[in-house]
């Protein structure tokens, strides 16, 4: 039964992830970036690099939206990685069963067969072929000499 659960939750999982896929990254404002590198000393109050107001707002977007895709792939992934943990344990304990349920079977034979070694039945017994030979023996002498007999 768990089994067939863990099946069913890894065929309903991909189709459970298509419905909560994140759309992806997007450039808003749309089009090229535009960047002036500014040497220091010129009219402006930092050393670095100026930013036109498009390209400023498609970066500051895009590092949102990545904050946020990064917290949906993550516990996506964590959700994936779970289920395939269960179903590798449920497997495992399925395996476990089988393995101890194979080895009881086999002891079970053991003993058995220990058991006919040591306690044979009647008719495989030495003391039965021993004897069957006797009595095959004295049939064969017996019938000999009477048939001997008879003939003298």
């Amino acid at each position: 039964m768990r089994r067939l659960a863990a099946v069913l939750a890894l065929l309903l999982l991909p189709h459970n992830a298509l419905a909560q896929t994140p759309a992806p990254i997007e450039a808003i404002p749309p089009g090229e970036d535009v960047i002036v590198p500014l040497p220091k000393g010129t009219p402006a109050p930092f050393d670095g690099q100026l930013y036109d107001n498009s390209t400023a707002l498609r970066w500051a977007n895009w590092l949102r939206q990545y904050k946020l895709r990064l917290r949906v792939d993550v516990q996506e992934q964590k959700d994936i990685c779970r289920v395939r943990q269960d179903a590798a344990q449920q497997e495992l304990r399925a395996e476990r069963d089988k393995y101890n349920a194979v080895v009881k079977m086999y002891d079970r034979r053991i003993l058995e067969l220990k058991n006919d070694y040591e306690h044979p039945p009647w008719y495989r017994s030495p003391t039965f072929y021993i004897g069957a030979g006797v009595v095959s023996t004295l049939l064969v002498v017996v019938g000999g000499a009477y048939i001997w007999h008879a003939a003298n």
